[in-house]
């Protein structure tokens, strides 16, 4: 069996949401038994040495004798993960003369080999199976464990569970592949907190269905125990679930982090992801070292819920400002910059005052005025201009507690769902020709917007009045046409009329704040 003098293998390792090729030379040479590793690596890869010829002997093949060099370039880049186990092994084996191989052979691999032989996905999957794309390959050899991320990649690849089987497919040159479809799952009844429980908070309830329905961003203010933790989660239950390119895209940030590796009927819900006041920067914006996504990356086409809003310093509401209105966060280190999308439904919770009571009906506050005052001082205007409704909730009357606690069959949820489908189908129709087709009524912004939205001059001139009067700012007072569309959607109105500002203006307003 010819030996070849050295071997060729080609892989990818997954750098934030890109996937970076890399060829992967191996050359075994006369000498004492000995494996090195060089190219920049991390020491996941140097480690991996141990694993690659234990998972050999396990397989059914020799340790091949000499000093084994395993180059991965371009080696001015840093590499991590241990998804280059299997390529290091196939080049070990081909190099060696142990399997038969050919010069020409463009072979791409990627996986972890346990001690064993078999061969377990690795966190980043989608980014490195998407790197396929750039180059034509005779084979590509990726875990069953990472089959949903070829089908979201669209990418040919052979499955395999173990180097045995690898090894079998090049020794016969059978290069057979085909392309995995992404699992369909119907939607059903979600498991979650249905409309029904909210009892007594009739502005709320309206607030929060807007906000499903239009994409906008919501603060919800009260005291202790009024519901603002129960309506965040109602909200999640509202909104239809993922449509396939959304699935990608959501599939893609947790499959980066190691959080998803297979597509399940769960993968379908949009994302609820809970900040509360122990995150830091690094957990909410993202981590430069590594380009980590943080929690408004992972909230992407979902719900970043932050309770206890006044409870966090200024500075830490404030970073949240740019990725709400840009939706995508850029980190940056050592002159290298990385993109996440940040496409989240901002819901924020917090109390009125320290104690909480402010809004109640006789004040039961203990708060002295100057703590009462800057309390919600820590919510700067800036950001509060990319609020679209801020509404009030109050602790719930004793019809409302007799309610809270009485057994109920209704399923609004379920009913509701289907008007905020209709309403985001209304506003992908009427943005599908423009610059962001995906978009919503929240999300969505241009230059002609009155034209886009269908507000006539009489309308703008009541929306424009009532917001000089006001002291809105120009992105506030966009929002406010943008909220008044989604009431006109839900009516299934082709124009926007007086009313639906009249309407929108009332979730701008905070009592006694």
């Amino acid at each position: 069996m010819a030996k070849i003098v050295t071997g060729k293998v080609y892989s990818a390792f997954a750098d934030g949401l890109n996937g970076e090729p890399v060829v992967i030379e191996v050359s075994i040479t006369p000498g004492l038994p000995s494996f090195d590793i060089i190219g920049l690596c991390d020491a996941s890869i140097r480690e991996s040495k141990g694993r690659i010829l234990t998972a050999i002997k396990k397989s059914g093949f020799g340790i091949p004798k000499g000093h084994i060099t395993v180059s991965i370039s371009p080696s001015f880049i840093k590499k991590t993960g241990s998804g280059f186990d299997l390529p290091i092994a196939i080049g070990v084996l081909m190099t060696s003369g142990l399997i038969p191989g050919l010069d020409s052979l463009r072979i791409f691999a990627s996986g972890e080999l346990a001690l064993n032989g078999e061969v377990h996905g690795t966190p980043g999957a989608v980014m490195r199976i998407s790197s396929i794309k750039r180059s034509g390959y005779d084979a590509c050899f990726i875990p069953c464990e990472e089959r949903d991320s070829a089908a979201c990649c669209g990418q040919e690849c052979i499955f395999v569970s173990d180097l045995r089987s690898v090894c079998g497919h090049i020794s016969m040159y059978d290069f057979r592949s085909r392309i995995p479809t992404i699992p369909v799952f119907y939607e059903k009844d979600k498991e979650v907190l249905d409309f029904s429980v909210l009892k007594g908070q009739e502005k709320a309830s309206r607030s929060v269905f807007l906000s499903a329905c239009g994409w906008h961003n919501i603060l919800l203010i009260g005291s202790s125990g009024s519901g603002k933790t129960t309506a965040a989660r109602i909200i999640q239950g509202l909104m239809p679930s993922l449509d396939q390119r959304e699935l990608k895209d959501v599939f893609m940030l947790n499959n980066s982090i190691g959080l998803e590796s297979a597509i399940s009927a769960a993968s379908y819900d949009r994302p609820f992801r809970t900040v509360t006041p122990s995150l830091n920067l690094t957990g909410l914006i993202g981590s430069a070292n590594g380009f980590k996504p943080g929690e408004i990356s992972l909230a992407n086409h979902g719900v970043l819920f932050v309770d206890e809003l006044c409870e966090y310093n200024t500075r830490f509401i404030d970073m949240m400002r740019i990725p709400m209105e840009d939706r995508y966060v850029e980190l940056k280190k050592g002159g290298k910059e990385m993109r996440f999308p940040s496409d989240f439904l901002f819901v924020g919770a917090t109390n009125p005052c320290r104690c909480g009571l402010w809004l109640e009906k006789p004040s039961k506050c203990t708060c002295s005025k100057s703590v009462r005052d800057g309390y919600l001082t820590k919510i700067s205007g800036p950001f509060s201009d990319r609020l679209d409704i801020v509404t009030e909730m109050y602790q719930v009357d004793a019809a409302g507690l007799k309610e809270s606690v009485s057994s109920v069959n209704e399923r609004k949820s379920r009913e509701l769902r289907s008007k905020v489908k209709t309403c985001w189908e209304i506003q992908r129709e009427r943005y599908k020709n423009t610059d962001k087709p995906y978009a919503l009524n929240g999300s969505f912004d241009s230059e002609n917007l009155s034209e886009v939205l269908r507000a006539d001059s009489k309308v703008i001139d009541y929306a424009s009045k009532a917001a000089s009067v006001g002291g809105y700012s120009v992105r506030s007072f966009k929002r406010l046409l943008k909220v008044g569309r989604t009431i006109a959607d839900i009516e299934e109105r082709r124009d926007m009329k007086e009313s639906d500002i009249a309407e929108a203006m009332s979730y701008r307003f905070r009592s006694k704040l």
